[in-house]
C-alpha cells in the first residue's frame, strides 16, 4: 500500500486539495474537550492535522506512505510519524483519532484489527472519526486492495471492538474527480 502511495504522491495530494471539511471536523471535535489529544492517524497531506492544532489541539501526525509522510511533515511544520497502522506503539492516550478515508485498503480482518486497536489508545470515552467508500464492495480497485463499509457491516465492526456509534451518515465523495461516489461517515465513542 505505502509503494503505491510513495509512487502516486502528488496525484494523491491534488485529489485531496481543497475539499470542504467543516461538516466532519464539527461531528468529531463536539465530542472532543476544548484542548483534546488527536491522533491524525493516516494523515495524507496534514491538512486535517494542521487545521486540529491551529485549534489549540495537540495532534500526532501518522502516515505509512514515506513520500506523503515527508510532503505532510513540510505542510504541517513539524515532524510526521511513519509507520503502519499494525505497527504502531504509543504510550500516550487519546481524546480522539482521526481517521479519515485512511483505512480503505484494509482487509476485513486487519480493519477488525486496527478498530480494536484505536480502542486501546484512547482515553475513557475517547472518540474516532472514519469514513469508507459507502456500499459491500471488497477487493482489489486501480491496483491496491479496498474495502467499503455498510451501516448494518460498519455497527458489527465498531461494536465488536467496544465502540458505540455516536453518528453514521452518508455523503458525496468530497473530490472533484469522484463525482457520484459515496462515503459513509462514523463517529464512534469508546465504550467504558
Amino acid at each position: 500500500m505505502s509503494c503505491y502511495y510513495n509512487a502516486s504522491a502528488t496525484k494523491f495530494i491534488e485529489d485531496s486539495m481543497e475539499m470542504d471539511m467543516r461538516e466532519f471536523y464539527e461531528a468529531f471535535l463536539e465530542r472532543l474537550p476544548e484542548i483534546a489529544i488527536i491522533l491524525d492517524a493516516g494523515c495524507g497531506m496534514g491538512t486535517d492535522s494542521l487545521y486540529f492544532k491551529d485549534l489549540g489541539h495537540y495532534v500526532v501526525s501518522m502516515e505509512t506512505s514515506e513520500e506523503i509522510c515527508r510532503l505532510a511533515g513540510e505542510n504541517i511544520g513539524e515532524s510526521v510519524l511513519l509507520c503502519s497502522f499494525q505497527d504502531m506503539h504509543s504510550k500516550i492516550k487519546f481524546d480522539g483519532i482521526w481517521a479519515c478515508a485512511s483505512l480503505i485498503h484494509m482487509c476485513s480482518e486487519e480493519l477488525r484489527k486496527i478498530i480494536t486497536r484505536f480502542n486501546w489508545y484512547l482515553k475513557d470515552r475517547g472518540i474516532v472519526y472514519t469514513s469508507f467508500g459507502y456500499g459491500d464492495f471488497a477487493g482489489e480497485r486501480e491496483g491496491q486492495y479496498c474495502i467499503n463499509l455498510t451501516e448494518g457491516l460498519a455497527r458489527r465492526l465498531f461494536s465488536e471492538a467496544g465502540f458505540q456509534i455516536e453518528r453514521m451518515w452518508v455523503t458525496d465523495d468530497k473530490r472533484k474527480n469522484h463525482i457520484g461516489e459515496k462515503y459513509i461517515n462514523i463517529v464512534a465513542a469508546k465504550i467504558i
